[in-house]
């Protein structure tokens, strides 16, 4: 255990040197939730309407807000296992004395810890400038929504392990990892609400594990589910996060019997 410790805390020192990426998916979130709030408060003001499939101006824009801060949980953008495995760089944590796939878990928990703590001071700039637009939750909501968040993160990591891990198998993933991750995304509810889609199109995103991501966790924020409806998201998000490592695990020992690693 104390290797991995050490492990988890040379990657977190690692992140603080190298934070270019990170100051700039930042200004990105910025620019996103205040081109969301221009856009949706100009719909809401002109169309003169109080409320969109149950959520009022205030309800939007904190769904917005909250978006910007599950992007800082996202650990699929912090995972390099594809990218280890076709430049053969995974040799050298194979050779290692600790597990190469608790190794790249590690390395995305590291990459979203040092997120969310740069993250920080810009998520209370934002507060203070629109905090008029912003509603806050019940204590028993907050912490539902810190377990939904949690637990949405795994899910999207498990699944985009098992992309990577594809790479043993299929080669360089790297434009199936931007392709899945914007579609992941708009099905997870990060660009708009699942509940201002069309009622068929809907239900249907209501039956795949990427709601769990963003969806959920901003509708336990809101209050918009009640307890058993959060009861039944923290067991579907179990489920798949379980479901999707055992597909992983399968696809990266497979690939392992594969691994040359001689890179491209």
């Amino acid at each position: 255990m104390k290797k991995y410790q050490t492990y988890f805390r040379t990657t977190l020192r690692e992140y603080f040197v190298y934070k270019a990426d990170v100051f700039l998916g930042m200004i990105f979130n910025i620019i996103f939730f205040a081109v969301s709030f221009a856009i949706w408060a100009s719909v809401y003001r002109e169309g003169n309407i109080s409320q969109i499939a149950g959520f009022s101006l205030v309800d939007t824009i904190t769904y917005y807000f909250i978006t910007s801060i599950i992007w800082r949980f996202d650990a699929s953008e912090e995972t390099f296992l594809g990218d280890m495995i076709w430049n053969g760089y995974l040799t050298n944590d194979l050779i290692r004395p600790i597990n190469a796939r608790i190794m790249s878990i590690l390395d995305a928990f590291s990459g979203v810890l040092v997120n969310v703590l740069l993250f920080i001071p810009i998520g209370l700039a934002i507060i203070l400038v629109a905090h008029k637009y912003l509603t806050l939750p019940t204590s028993a909501n907050l912490l539902y929504f810190i377990i939904s968040l949690l637990l949405g993160m795994v899910v999207n990591l498990a699944f985009f392990l098992i992309v990577h891990a594809l790479t043993f198998h299929y080669g360089d993933q790297e434009a199936s990892f931007d392709l899945l991750d914007f579609i992941t995304k708009f099905l997870a509810g990060a660009t708009v609400p699942l509940m201002f889609l069309p009622g068929k199109l809907r239900i249907v995103l209501e039956y795949l594990p990427f709601k769990y991501i963003f969806n959920d966790p901003i509708n336990i924020y809101l209050g918009k589910m009640d307890v058993r409806q959060i009861y039944y998201s923290f067991a579907g998000a179990i489920i798949w996060s379980v479901a999707f490592y055992v597909i992983f695990y399968k696809v990266y020992k497979s690939g392992l019997k594969k691994y040359t690693g001689i890179g491209r």
